[in-house]
């Protein structure tokens, strides 16, 4: 488990449509520079909050005690869309990037990756039976 001090802000539709929106093959619709960038913005541990909504999420970052900005990332039926607090685009996109990373992590935490199934019940024996334990063989 990650000792990582951010801010998580979502509810449980939120975290199944990033759940979603994560499983593609976000990281195309980014260049390399915004990659390498926002992977060591992540790294470092300078995401400092992320809020999820259905179809946004808001990336907060921490580069320095008063240094801070924010990206918003928009998901579309293209992928995602960055506009962030910053003039620089390629750093708003980086920590779009890592907000992205830092999402995926979220969702590691919290969503179980198997649905849950029940165990069938053997053939033979009822609900009632089965939950007594082990059936021992006779000898």
């Amino acid at each position: 488990m990650s000792s990582r001090a951010s801010s998580r802000v979502y509810n449980t539709s939120a975290l199944e449509q990033w759940f979603r929106n994560v499983g593609m093959d976000w990281e195309a619709a980014f260049s390399r520079e915004a990659l390498l960038r926002g992977r060591e913005i992540y790294r470092q541990g300078q995401i400092s909050g992320v809020e999820l909504a259905n179809d946004e999420a808001i990336v907060h970052c921490t580069f320095a005690r008063k240094d801070t900005c924010y990206a918003v990332i928009e998901w579309t039926s293209q992928g995602p869309v960055v506009r962030s607090s910053t003039d620089d685009a390629d750093l708003g996109h980086a920590v779009a990037v890592g907000g992205l990373y830092e999402v995926e992590e979220l969702i590691a935490d919290e969503i179980d990756p198997l649905p849950y199934e029940p165990k069938p019940v053997a053939e033979g024996l009822s609900v009632a039976d089965s939950s007594r334990g082990p059936v021992e063989a006779e000898p």
